[in-house]
């Protein structure tokens, strides 16, 4: 004998019929409140979820992957950015906007470490980095690079094209694993 759970809110209803064992489908109708068909949360027993409407399946959990469909036609894995920042590297450094970065730390000019908060169970992962001129006329290529990257921190330096380093007023990193 399994569970079967009923609720009824404002003329729509919501219904879960689990089994003792779950080794077909198990479904949870939302209804729409909009006239649009319903939609779904599934499960099939073998510990992957999905969330649907009745155009396909719009995300879905499967093992440790996270999936959904984008727009593209199709439900692919995420692949999301671990961590990020904005940060002010000019004087005493400040934070603009951050994810999983706990703080900057200033090594000299155009000298950052940027700690993260959670570090990365590894060091495979890919960073993307990047300076905003300082100038409303640019005055030369300024260079954001890594230095080098550990699990924990990521040592950042800004340069001017002939590789003088150069404090710059707005950096950014990101992190995708």
């Amino acid at each position: 004998m399994g569970l079967k759970l009923n609720a009824t809110n404002g003329g729509g209803s919501v219904e879960l019929d689990v089994p003792d064992t779950v080794s077909s489908d198990v479904v949870l109708t939302l209804p729409a409140t909009d006239g649009d068909a319903d939609q779904f949360l599934q499960t099939n027993g073998s510990g992957a979820l999905s969330f649907a409407d009745p155009l396909g399946s719009a995300a879905a959990v499967s093992g440790t992957n996270f999936q959904f469909n984008s727009g593209f036609g199709s439900v692919a894995t995420a692949y999301g950015c671990r961590a990020w920042v904005r940060f002010n590297g000019l004087g005493t450094v400040s934070i603009f906007g951050s994810g999983n970065v706990s703080s900057i730390t200033d090594d000299g000019t155009g000298a950052y470490v940027v700690n993260l908060t959670t570090a990365m169970p590894d060091t495979s992962y890919a960073i993307i980095n990047g300076v905003w001129d300082d100038a409303l006329t640019p005055t030369g290529a300024v260079i954001c690079r890594v230095l080098i990257a550990t699990s924990s921190a990521i040592n950042v330096r800004t340069q001017n094209a002939d590789g003088t380093l150069k404090d710059n007023s707005s950096i950014g990193i990101a992190i995708f694993r």
